[in-house]
């Protein structure tokens, strides 16, 4: 669809009203001429046949502004009311009030219709025609009708007046209007605008919501993965010793002579294999519950599954004389994943043994303490070995860190910590290390389990 310029608009108003005036001077202008021939009278005017020719010339540009506006056709409409008032100046004196009517009229429609620069432009010509007006009829030079001071007053000077005002007033009608359009316009854009910001935001923010969620299902996805592998090699770890205690007692059952030895050492040999095959599948079994996100938990005593932790160790204990002592003041039960739990305790207890490793003194005792103290399971695992240093601290229970250089994984405690604190809702932390003592003691809210 084309647009229409606002200014060929004005333009076509300006005409009409033009074309009203130049027919109400031109019925006057006959008017008048007739009347002071019937009466011979001297006519004081213009000659009827030129104000005829005015009104047929803006009605022939009124024509051509329907059929093809431009800015042309602007330029013609206000350059013909600069030569009327020019022919007035020159005919009736260049003070002549219609003419200066007629100069302010051109320089309003300029600004109107053309440009704000084209006035200005117009002003200065105008103003340098009068000059040289002025200067010929001071200096004689061009002879003009200046009896139009001396007569009185009639009718038609108030007619003329009146047409002029009223084309002055639609001037200023005209320019309101189009200022009320363009703010209007502007108040429309904006609330446009508003609209448009408002439905973006609401389309970046339900961007950003899926954007957000489809993030999150892919950053799920990999800490999925994440787990699978964190839970792989845990399980590695975990299996190190039952592992060991089968391989241990099997080694032992090899080493010996079948036939020579007692039914109950060969049973017990076979049992601590069997423990820690048992234990192993335990391990699996959970692992595997881990990966389909089952959560199996149940009510189980926490001195009886210390009790089969230590069997897992009886044999290394034996081995490398170390005593694993537990004491408890009675039976505290929990709810929750019993094998979980024996995870914590083997690697606590496989943490005490090896630092026990080339390290050499006697009496090698690793001491398991179970307490119930304000709605809470305290156990502590002490241990007389080598000891933590206290700048590591802080650091062995972050993933990888080890001191045991060429044997450690480095995942038995950081494990330990993230099972107490996800399973249970629980803490660890060292209490003190020395060459004397190292203690590690867990703490579960009973209260959130039974």
């Amino acid at each position: 669809m084309r647009s229409i310029n606002p200014k060929n608009n004005i333009l076509h108003i300006l005409l009409k009203g033009t074309l009203c005036f130049c027919a109400i001077a031109t019925i006057v202008s006959v008017t008048t001429y007739t009347r002071s021939r019937l009466n011979s009278t001297v006519f004081v005017g213009d000659n009827p046949i030129n104000t005829i020719a005015g009104t047929i010339f803006f009605l022939i540009l009124f024509l051509s502004s329907r059929k093809r506006p431009n800015r042309g056709i602007r330029m013609i409409f206000v350059l013909s009311f600069v030569v009327i008032g020019l022919y007035c100046s020159i005919k009736w004196g260049a003070d002549v009030p219609i003419a200066l009517l007629l100069y302010i009229l051109s320089i309003i429609f300029t600004g109107l219709i053309i440009s704000g620069s084209s006035a200005i432009v117009l002003n200065i010509l105008i103003l340098s025609c009068l000059i040289i007006i002025i200067f010929l009829q001071v200096n004689k030079l061009l002879v003009y009708d200046y009896s139009w001071v001396q007569r009185q007053i009639e009718i038609i000077d108030g007619v003329v007046i009146g047409l002029i005002l009223s084309i002055v007033s639609l001037v200023s009608w005209l320019s309101n209007r189009e200022i009320e359009k363009s703010l209007n316009r502007a108040l429309e854009s904006e609330k446009n605008l508003r609209i448009e910001r408002d439905n973006l935001e609401s389309l970046v923010e339900k961007r950003t919501v899926q954007l957000f969620i489809s993030q999150a299902e892919k950053i799920s996805q990999m800490y999925k993965f994440a787990e699978f592998g964190k839970l792989a090699a845990g399980l590695v770890h975990e299996l190190v010793n039952p592992l060991a205690s089968v391989s241990l007692n099997l080694e032992q059952l090899k080493n010996v002579d079948i036939k020579n030895i007692k039914r109950e050492q060969l049973s017990k040999i076979l049992s601590r294999a069997a423990l820690g095959a048992k234990t192993m599948e335990s391990y699996i079994r959970s692992a595997k519950k881990q990966i389909q996100y089952h959560d199996d938990k149940s009510k189980f005593s926490v001195k009886e599954s210390i009790f089969q932790c230590i069997k897992l160790f009886e044999y290394r204990a034996t081995t490398e004389r170390v005593v694993i002592i537990i004491k408890a003041e009675r039976q505290v039960f929990l709810i929750g994943s019993s094998v979980h739990f024996q995870h914590i305790i083997n690697n606590l207890i496989s943490n005490s043994l090896d630092s026990f490793r080339s390290y050499q003194r006697d009496n090698k005792q690793i001491l398991i303490m179970i307490e119930s103290i304000n709605k809470e399971v305290i156990i502590r695992v002490i241990d007389n070995g080598k000891g933590i240093r206290s700048k590591d601290y802080k650091r062995v229970f972050m993933p990888f860190f080890t001191t045991k250089k060429g044997s450690g994984t480095g995942l038995g405690l950081s494990l330990t910590k993230e099972l107490i604190q996800n399973s249970f809702g629980g803490t660890i932390e060292i209490l003190t290390s020395t060459k004397r003592e190292t203690i590690f003691e867990v703490k579960i809210p009973i209260r959130n389990y039974l």
